[in-house]
């Protein structure tokens, strides 16, 4: 028995040194793939949130332009048709537009100046409005003529100019000394179109310091840096080269192939060698063309890789040492059992029976299949968590990559903004005005701008439908709605929203998750933008299961108005606490919900009195 015992023992322990001996071997053969397989989705992580901060900037400074040409079409359009018989006149409203550039740029001081000039074909007095920001901060109008007069010639140095007019379409300069050389700024400007002819561009030079001083601000792992190139791959900001060095000409062409995979993928990450050393870099597209980059330097992971083999190496040497001795040990015992044996059944004349010696093998046999049983079990819940982490794995990569698409979207819907804003300032104009003509004028405008809302409408309807054909998967969903809000608050700035998120973490939806995403994003965007104008208050979210079907609780901090009912879902419903028209968020919310997931939302009021929806998604959300 003893003997038995001892034997036992002695395969246990080989077991175990064996175990961990192969699994030092294994670990040791993967630590160097999974080090570079980390550092590279954070890299594309790092890169992708760095593109959505520097878009939020780029989109703001567009924004502002736009604003400032609506204004302008809608001055000049009351002017009447465009043609050699109608010259434009800038003198009389230059007050309004004055004041309209002062509100809208006097605080952002990485504007250097702000610019509004006709094509001189088309006016009977001035040509152009300019402001400059001066050394107390303030934006300063300017005389014209010099700049004027340098527009008489199409150059390079006055593409900023004719570029819009020529493509119709909005452009981005590279660096350029500003007009009274104090400064690098890149242009921004955007066509003027009256009648679908276009009279002149406004736009603003942005600091190109502001810029640098964004990219040089991004904390790149293992000493890396970021940079931003144009469309042609000219770098733009680089801590290491010039400003448009072309990245596929440089180093006699050593960057052609990282070049061409960019120009191939919006985003992604690429490994290359330069010059003997092992990069890492992760680059994304921007909206207007430009590439932000950021590179890593992978001799670092080397290094990482090193010091886990001294630590490894030592420990896979002790393992063997273990194994050696052991097996010496149960050598040296097995022989000395032998000979004690021999002794023993020489002296007692065989006493052990045939019997007894089957009994001690049956237990034997029982206590190996025990252990075996223990090692097959420790087996299967090795692979049941190898399993779950893979999972988990994929439910991260899929949320990440549902974030691009979002902002997609919003972007469309930010769209309305602008035919909404020209049919609102018509009906004041209307309003105001006594004169036939004037309101004809006036009518004609709130037609071609509600027609330009239909269109745009009609557009984001069809996009809604392409995500209806997306595949349906399963996703914890309260997760996916904690992850949604703390996207939508990082890109709205409005981190100071108190949020709550409650149900159940086991609780898996089966939906098209970008669509779903979509859903959830435009409600939390509808509750940031009225958080601006309302008491404090906690954005609060419950998720449960009843009667197999999900339910969602949406506490919002708008306060109950009397009467709201269905109104709220109007695209045109106005709120007291949201400037413009906050009933078209929630117009693509039910229209989701109902015509995409079959489901219903009804809003009604909470018991601490503010707005509140419930949302009810079918029992065909819970399994496929």
């Amino acid at each position: 028995m003893r003997k038995i015992a001892v034997t036992i023992i002695a395969f246990i322990t080989t077991f175990i040194i064996l175990s961990l001996t192969l699994t030092g071997f294994i670990a040791l053969l993967n630590a160097k793939d999974e080090l570079v397989n980390e550092a590279t989705t954070q890299l594309e992580t790092l890169t992708l949130n760095t593109a959505l901060e520097l878009e939020t900037k780029i989109y703001a400074i567009e924004s502002d332009v736009s604003h400032l040409n609506t204004i302008s079409q809608i001055t000049f359009e009351n002017q009447g048709p465009v043609g050699e018989a109608t010259k434009l006149e800038l003198t009389p409203y230059r007050h309004d537009l004055d004041r309209v550039i002062h509100h809208a740029f006097d605080q952002k001081t990485a504007i250097e100046s702000v610019f509004l000039i006709l094509e001189k074909d088309h006016v009977s007095d001035a040509q152009a409005i300019i402001y400059t920001r001066q050394e107390d901060g303030g934006l300063r109008a300017i005389n014209t003529s010099e700049i004027t007069a340098k527009l008489q010639q199409h150059t390079y140095e006055t593409n900023w100019f004719y570029l819009p007019m020529l493509q119709r379409k909005a452009h981005w300069t590279e660096p350029v000394l500003s007009d009274n050389a104090s400064a690098l700024v890149m242009r921004y400007s955007e066509p003027i179109l009256i009648d679908n002819q276009v009279v002149g561009v406004v736009g603003v030079n942005l600091l190109f310091n502001d810029l640098t001083d964004f990219i040089n601000a991004v904390d790149a792992p293992n000493s890396g840096y970021a940079f931003l190139m144009n469309s042609n791959h000219d770098y733009l900001v680089h801590p290491i080269f010039d400003t448009n060095t072309n990245m596929r000409t440089m180093e006699n062409g050593l960057l052609v192939p990282i070049s061409n995979k960019i120009g191939l993928n919006d985003y992604g990450a690429q490994h290359y060698n330069f010059y003997n050393q092992e990069k890492i870099m992760g680059y994304t597209h921007l909206h207007n063309g430009w590439i932000i980059g950021i590179e890593s330097n992978a001799e670092s992971l080397q290094q990482t890789f090193f010091s886990t083999k001294k630590i490894v190496y030592p420990a896979l040497a002790t393992c063997v040492v273990l194994l050696i001795m052991a097996t010496l040990i149960t050598m040296r015992y097995r022989t000395r059992s032998s000979e004690k044996r021999s002794a023993m059944q020489a002296q007692k004349n065989q006493h052990t029976t045939l019997e007894q010696l089957s009994e001690q093998n049956k237990k034997m046999n029982h206590l190996i299949i025990e252990k075996s049983d223990d090692v097959n079990r420790l087996i299967k819940d090795l692979e049941t968590s190898n399993e779950s982490l893979k999972h988990a794995q994929q439910t991260i990569f899929e949320l990440r990559e549902q974030e691009v698409i979002n902002d997609l979207i919003q972007h469309i819907t930010n769209k309305l903004s602008n035919p909404i804003a020209n049919s609102i300032t018509a009906s004041s104009f209307l309003l105001s005005k006594n004169k036939a003509d004037d309101v004809q004028d006036s009518l004609t405008l709130i037609l071609n701008n509600q027609q330009q809302m239909k269109t745009i409408i009609d557009s984001l309807k069809q996009l809604m439908m392409n995500f209806n054909e997306e595949m349906p998967r399963y996703f914890p969903i309260r997760a996916h709605l904690s992850h949604t809000i703390r996207n939508e608050l990082s890109v709205n700035l409005a981190t100071e929203l108190q949020t709550i998120v409650e149900g159940d973490d086991q609780l898996m939806a089966y939906l098209p998750m970008d669509l779903f995403s979509k859903l959830m994003s435009n409600l939390i965007h509808h509750s940031i933008r009225a958080s601006k104008n309302c008491p404090a208050a906690t954005l609060s979210i419950r998720v449960y299961k009843e009667e197999e079907a999900i339910h969602i609780l949406y506490y919002d901090i708008i306060p109950w108005q009397s009467g709201l009912g269905e109104r709220i879902f109007n695209p045109y419903f106005r709120n007291q606490f949201i400037s413009d028209a906050s009933g078209l968020d929630l117009y693509i919310v039910k229209h989701t919900i109902v015509k995409g997931f079959l489901g219903s939302i009804e809003a009604f009021e909470t018991p601490d009195g503010h707005l509140g929806f419930h949302i009810t998604l079918p029992s065909s959300v819970l399994k496929p």
